[in-house]
């Protein structure tokens, strides 16, 4: 039951052509997982495990190309580095590999492919779901880029982040300066940071988000929508019903991230709901709700005593995105009810090396379009090649 009320307020917020064949492939699309895409798209795929500094190991995914111009994917909250690929050649990974680039993509802890550690076990340790933004920054991304320069011995590389993706790159710059120089051009697609004006696109959002965070707490729920969960594995067969859920789910996303009808059809919802959600930690949530109640680019607020013994301060400190020094290109859609235009705007003042802030000129173009949208190469993948290819 527990379960059941964990996956109705999910399809509550969202922190969130009915032929056989949907854009670019079949039916059989919706069983593959990343290496199945990889090899499908692009003909070849390796992964890796690579370990944190705390201990945590993290799967890398690898499409090989020209080792001098290495990309780096970060995908967004709940996400995994699948939602690159799942449109096959419309995907961003498959239409970067065509290109001749190296493709990698992350995963960061807690996710399907990242939910391992070297001596916490994440079905009875709860200590390993205690992390954050702060953790996805300061150490998967930090781990990730490391072993890209490694692997490739290039001293720096191309970051494209979705969403999260890039509030986690931010933390980065911010907190690990030294890090700025290791990331030649990074293309912010949506990027979450200054969240205020979600409260105003979707008013009931920090009231829902509370009670969802306090219902977790008192059932000791740590994971949040684990990929083999009960509440994922519900959400996910609900969500590929084609008699009830499958429309219910679409309606969904074209609510909380922008009315777009077109650009999800139907029949690509199944493949969708066969990555995704791939979880995260209840803390994550909370974070995410902490940025959008305070409107502050802040650390996790434990309260005020806690706060103290960790920060020397009642309250958490900020991150300073004045420190963010990499090369930076913002792109970001009218109809985004998450990461919106005036947040957007917000960023690209305040970061001191953005050498140009985008719009999106479709009117429909939102959120989740940026990783599962079937107009995107059109819209979005062509100014992609072309900023990648002034720097590579």
């Amino acid at each position: 039951m527990n379960h059941t009320i964990i996956a109705l307020i999910l399809l509550t917020i969202s922190i969130t052509n009915t032929n056989c064949k949907h854009i670019n492939g079949t039916l059989e699309d919706k069983r593959l997982n990343f290496t199945g895409f990889a090899l499908k798209y692009a003909g070849a795929v390796a992964e890796y495990d690579v370990t944190t500094e705390d201990g945590y190991i993290l799967k890398l995914f690898r499409i090989p190309g020209d080792k001098t111009k290495p990309v780096l994917l970060m995908h967004g909250l709940l996400c995994s580095s699948n939602d690159f690929i799942i449109r096959g050649n419309d995907s961003l990974a498959i239409t970067l590999a065509h290109a001749g680039y190296d493709v990698w993509l992350s995963n960061y802890r807690g996710n399907m492919h990242s939910r391992r550690h070297h001596t916490r076990n994440p079905d009875t340790d709860a200590s390993f779901w205690r992390f954050g933004p702060y953790e996805h920054g300061y150490y998967d991304l930090a781990t990730s880029i490391d072993f890209v320069l490694n692997k490739t011995k290039e001293r720096s590389l191309s970051l494209i982040g979705h969403s999260e993706g890039m509030l986690i790159t931010y933390i980065l710059g911010a907190e690990r300066p030294e890090y700025n120089d290791k990331i030649k051009i990074v293309i912010a697609l949506a990027p979450a940071c200054h969240l205020e004006q979600i409260s105003l696109r979707l008013p009931k959002i920090e009231q829902i988000g509370s009670i969802l965070i306090n219902f977790l707490k008192l059932h000791n729920i740590e994971e949040f929508l684990g990929f083999n969960t009960v509440s994922g594995k519900m959400l996910r067969n609900f969500c590929s019903d084609r008699f009830l859920g499958n429309d219910m789910c679409r309606q969904f996303f074209l609510f909380a991230f922008g009315f777009d009808p077109e650009g999800l059809e139907p029949s690509f919802i199944p493949t969708i709901f066969n990555n995704f959600p791939a979880g995260t930690s209840r803390q994550n949530i909370e974070h995410s709700i902490q940025f959008i109640s305070s409107g502050k680019f802040k650390q996790f607020d434990y309260g005020p005593i806690t706060n103290f013994i960790k920060y020397g301060s009642e309250v958490p400190p900020e991150h300073d995105l004045k420190k963010v020094t990499m090369k930076m290109y913002i792109i970001a859609a009218k109809n985004d009810k998450l990461s919106v235009i005036e947040d957007n705007g917000l960023q690209a003042k305040e970061l001191p090396n953005v050498e140009e802030y985008i719009i999106i000129e479709n009117e429909l173009f939102n959120h989740m379009d940026f990783i599962w949208g079937r107009h995107t190469p059109k819209l979005l993948h062509y100014r992609i090649l072309e900023i990648l290819k002034k720097y590579n």
